[in-house]
């Protein structure tokens, strides 16, 4: 087969929209770099975009892609619509690339031709309940988080952990919410609260925290607080904060990257522009990485174009830890996790944040609320 055409599906408006388009970017400049280097691809290769914005039209947007004659579909993001399609995509018979979207149910339905390069959403939590135990000795933990699949996996993660969870409050994404499940928990007097959530949810989250947790003495999120909260028109000052969160390019000590994970990242610097002034999160570069391994690791070994020749080949993916501008390598285990993916902790401090956990790959120690 001399043609391909592939599926995107990213948040392409509202508040991720920027970020959407970014990802976006990131395929096609992966692309670009894998004709350049002669990778073994077909002659013509299609990319159609869809949005995913809202969670409802995921399943939609995937079958009109599926209807344009896409036999490969790449996204998303977040964990909702990824699950909704990939769902599409088993009932097709297409090949899934989910470059971001961790919730562990993802990879747990048996769809036989998907893979993802992130690692996964209960690997965060387990990670928020180890840097806890790296910082505070009393493990009396409240988790607060918003009802959807990426929380609620992450939460399992933290439950796995060596903590003692004395309240867990669980909040749709209706305003005041976040603010009543906060102070619910607050009643159990907590040592660490784990807040998980996304960023309409934010805001309320670490207002009702730090006046509902005063004396708590360590407070943990995932990944999307990262990205600090625009309130009336100014980032919301996250000090302290520890952040459950994928690598970020550049963040990890000296020798976690290899050279040619360093060369990776220039490639990716050279043909994007990312919005100055803001916090911009590792989804793009996920993307391009991802995209990169799909067109120049995946595509050339594969027998044919089908699914099951493209799982077929991306079984056959071994790339090292470091080989990647992250930090992660690349091994699909057969429920399609890569395995040589991890999570990391950051904190914020001074408008900045800086790995501290795992020890191995951080730039500086956790520490306290202060």
């Amino acid at each position: 087969m001399t043609r391909l055409t592939l599926g995107l599906l990213f948040p392409l408006s509202g508040m991720w929209g920027w970020v959407g388009e970014l990802c976006v970017r990131g395929v096609e400049a992966a692309l670009e770099v894998a004709r350049e280097r002669d990778a073994k691809l077909p002659e013509h290769i299609e990319l159609l975009c869809a949005d995913v914005a809202d969670v409802a039209d995921a399943r939609r947007e995937a079958e009109r892609l599926a209807d344009q004659g896409a036999t490969v579909l790449i996204g998303t993001v977040f964990s909702a619509p990824a699950l909704r399609a990939s769902e599409v995509a088993n009932e097709r018979g297409l090949f899934y690339l989910e470059t971001v979207a961790a919730a562990s149910e993802l990879t747990a339905r048996g769809h036989a031709n998907l893979i993802r390069f992130n690692t996964t959403a209960r690997a965060y939590g387990r990670a928020a309940a180890e840097v806890v135990g790296r910082v505070l000795p009393a493990r009396r933990a409240a988790i607060v988080q918003q009802d959807d699949p990426f929380c609620a996996s992450f939460a399992m993660g933290a439950r796995d952990g060596d903590l003692e969870i004395v309240a867990h409050e669980v909040f749709p994404l209706v305003p005041g919410e976040a603010r009543a499940a906060v102070a619910r928990a607050a009643r159990s007097r907590p040592d660490v609260a784990i807040l998980a959530g996304f960023s309409g949810a934010l805001p309320e989250l670490w207002v009702a925290a730090r006046s509902s947790l005063p004396e708590t003495r360590a407070l943990v999120g995932n990944g999307a607080w990262a990205v600090r909260p625009i309130v009336d028109g100014a980032p919301l000052e996250l000090d302290g904060l520890l952040v459950v969160d994928t690598p970020h390019p550049g963040g990890l000590a000296p020798g976690a990257v290899s050279a040619r994970g360093m060369a990776q990242r220039e490639e990716w610097d050279a043909r994007h522009e990312p919005p100055r002034g803001v916090d911009v999160p590792v989804d793009p570069d996920m993307a391009f990485i991802a995209s990169s391994l799909f067109f120049e690791e995946v595509v050339p070994r594969a027998a044919g174009l089908g699914a099951a020749e493209l799982r077929a080949a991306a079984a056959a993916v071994d790339v090292p830890l470091g080989e990647t501008m992250v930090g992660y390598g690349a091994r699909f285990d057969r429920g399609g996790d890569n395995e040589r993916s991890f999570p990391v902790v950051l904190q914020w401090e001074a408008g900045s944040t800086r790995v501290v956990h795992p020890m191995a790959v951080a730039l500086a120690a956790p520490h306290l609320m202060r």
